[in-house]
């Protein structure tokens, strides 16, 4: 004899929404002992308590889902495996027929898996895989909204989550070494009468460089699916600032309560600033800061020259200097600018995978998905 509990079978189970704020405080100290194990609960319950009331906009809410024997629904002395879910708006190419047969742009639903956990006690069951299987069940048949396609990361390896629905994605990644770093050189480079210059991206001026990326990142992808008819559709995140704003009051929570740094975060990012149009929005980097890791993540880059991505990331390499970073990331950088750039290649990514999965079974789906802007997303 074991001692061991023998796990229930699927059809004893249910995946259900958590309501109860006891079973949400079991939920996230569950998650603790994996994410955060030296951190206090009370201040892991605190960090935890942002990150689910954070006000991420119209239709983005923080869902978070237990499995559980039937019956017993929100039970925090059950719960055998645990996944969050964000729902957000995204975009989609989409293939018409008939009369107007051909390619444009669709808004869809779309939903970030994350945070999959279960118990050690409970592992080596088959509940984590039942949970995302469930999921999945409830994701194709969700209706207000729709949701069209799911994603995750992780870092756990491919063969867990394509094993459970979620096809691993290989993704490129450009890390830059923080000290002794030394750019190429490069000829310098002009929009319209003057040089552009830096500017800080903040949260006073961070909603005109989102609607303006908005308005570029549709036309760009209609451009592709144009271009492309019968090739890999393509989905995208709608960037929204209110997200980066969660970002940042995150990192700022970091900063304050855990490294207990008094050194104040005043900026999110730099934009070059074109004398010709200041409304601003072709050329910025939006970062997020993970401290404790000593990383800086890019977010958002958005760029027309090869110089302009250079300037960028040296802005963004002094912001990591000043906060002793080691290392800077950025995910789907075309591989031959990031050598132009920096001198540095990509590579495929080390730390995690991409996956994606549930295409809705009315999608023209055909081939791969590509994410057009995966790092937008990560983190929250």
């Amino acid at each position: 004899m074991t001692g061991e509990t023998p796990p229930q079978s699927a059809e004893s189970l249910e995946l259900v929404r958590v309501t109860d704020p006891d079973v949400l405080r079991q939920v996230w100290l569950n998650n603790k002992e994996h994410f955060a194990p030296d951190m206090l609960d009370e201040l892991w319950l605190e960090k935890a308590a942002l990150r689910t009331r954070l006000d991420l906009g119209p239709g983005v809410e923080h869902k978070i889902w237990i499995l559980v024997p039937k019956g017993k629904g929100n039970d925090s002395s059950c719960i055998l495996s645990s996944v969050h879910t964000y729902d957000r708006p995204g975009l989609m190419s989409h293939r018409s027929e008939g009369d107007k047969a051909g390619v444009e742009l669709k808004d869809i639903t779309v939903a970030y898996v994350l945070l999959v956990f279960t118990p050690r006690e409970h592992r080596k069951k088959g509940y984590a895989k039942t949970t995302l299987r469930m999921l999945r069940e409830h994701l194709a048949n969700q209706t207000n909204p729709a949701i069209d396609l799911s994603f995750l990361y992780s870092s756990v390896g491919r063969d867990f989550y394509s094993a459970s629905g979620w096809p691993a994605v290989q993704s490129r990644e450009l890390v830059m070494e923080v000290p002794g770093l030394v750019f190429p050189e490069l000829p310098v480079d002009t929009i319209g009468t003057k040089p552009c210059e830096p500017e800080d991206v903040t949260v006073s001026n961070l909603q005109v460089i989102m609607d303006r990326d908005i308005e570029l990142l549709r036309s760009e992808m209609l451009r592709h699916a144009l271009a492309t008819p019968q090739g890999p559709l393509v989905a995208a995140i709608v960037p929204e600032a209110r997200i980066f704003r969660g970002q940042l009051a995150i990192a700022l929570f970091t900063n304050n309560k855990v490294i207990k740094v008094d050194k104040p975060i005043t900026k999110i990012g730099v934009r070059l600033v074109d004398h010709d149009k200041p409304s601003g929005g072709d050329m910025f980097i939006i970062w997020t800061y993970h401290l404790q890791s000593k990383l800086l993540l890019i977010l958002r880059v958005r760029y027309r020259t090869i110089h302009q991505l250079q300037c960028l990331l040296k802005e963004a390499m002094k912001e990591a200097q000043e906060w002793s970073i080691d290392k800077l990331v950025v995910w789907g950088l075309d591989d031959d600018h990031a050598i132009q750039a920096t001198g540095i290649p990509n590579g495929d990514r080390t730390t995690a995978w991409s996956c994606i999965g549930h295409i809705r079974q009315d999608q023209d789906h055909k081939g791969t998905v590509l994410l057009a802007n995966e790092a937008y997303i990560w983190g929250l």
